[in-house]
């Protein structure tokens, strides 16, 4: 048999055996599949989460059918075996002093009792040759992270709101801080505390950008609740560079501003400084998947609603 003619005659097999026996089922039920072929060994389990975080989930299938079709084989060449053994025991018995007849089967009797060995010894082999091949493991899957389109609000996207520094003479208090144009033209509708939390962070000398506040932040319209950022409360933070300094500043501003006005902060988020998180002036645990994912380029910063 050529290469080729094995690597097909393979993948038939492997598609045979271990595909087709299955009835797949909806891409959200955790039950296991329904096997088109009923084996009695094989016995399928639920899906599993497997980590802590709930991030992975196990898929046990492919592993307990591979191990239910293979004690199943161990069982049915028991039988071939026995059979076999029987068959030689006749021929013997029916030789009649036939010398050729004998040699058949002592043949038949030899192979069976080889069959055998091998069948009862074939796990000890495997684990000798790699303990590896007698473990079958469940499939480790990531799973996607759900968005809720009913959250307070639709999640910024990832650009920077980049549409040129501002020169208007709203933003002449601040030294520091630098605003994109229709971040300026924003700042007479935002919340005096959140502009107070803005001076602080000019005072202290944070050379920061104002990317976002009220102009161009999407809110959900599928609930009738708004946004910080609708309501004037919020503003995203970014810086003028991009990378590892960006994420450097952004991490020092989070820590200044948890570890000295975090009880003036309605709500605070840097995905690269999750420990930092403030809701409601005090510390708390950011879960949100898609808060997450979302907030790694810049500090959401919001004051407390009104």
């Amino acid at each position: 048999m050529s290469k080729k003619n094995l690597k097909l005659t393979t993948i038939f097999l492997a598609l045979f055996f271990v595909i087709a026996p299955f009835k797949l089922l909806a891409a959200t039920d955790t039950k296991p599949p329904i096997l088109q072929i009923d084996i009695p060994t094989v016995n399928l389990s639920d899906l599993t989460i497997c980590d802590k975080d709930n991030k992975m989930m196990c898929i046990p299938w492919i592993a307990e059918y591979i191990v239910g079709i293979y004690k199943y084989g161990i069982g049915v060449a028991g039988i071939l075996a026995a059979i076999v053994l029987m068959w030689g025991g006749v021929v013997w018995l029916t030789a009649g002093g036939n010398q050729q007849r004998v040699t058949e089967a002592q043949g038949w009797i030899k192979g069976s009792l080889t069959g055998i060995v091998l069948l009862m010894t074939s796990y000890l082999i495997l684990y000798q040759i790699n303990p590896d091949l007698t473990i079958f493991n469940a499939v480790k899957i990531k799973q996607i992270p759900e968005m809720n389109i009913e959250e307070e609000y639709l999640y910024e996207s990832t650009t920077d709101y980049e549409s040129g520094l501002s020169d208007s003479t709203n933003v002449s208090d601040f030294k520091h801080i630098k605003f994109y144009q229709r971040t300026a033209d924003d700042l007479p509708r935002l919340d005096k505390r959140l502009i107070e939390l803005l001076h602080i962070i000019d005072d202290a000398g944070f050379d920061v950008v104002v990317s976002c506040a009220i102009t161009g932040h999407r809110v959900t319209t599928v609930t009738d609740k708004k946004s910080r950022h609708t309501q004037g409360l919020a503003v995203d933070i970014v810086t003028s560079t991009k990378g590892s300094t960006r994420q450097e500043v952004l991490t020092k501003l989070s820590d200044f501003l948890y570890s000295k006005y975090r009880t003036n902060i309605g709500e605070m988020i840097y995905s690269y400084n999750l420990n930092k998180s403030i809701k409601d002036g005090a510390a708390y645990t950011l879960t949100n998947n898609a808060l997450l994912n979302t907030h790694y380029n810049h500090l959401h910063l919001a004051t407390f609603k009104k």
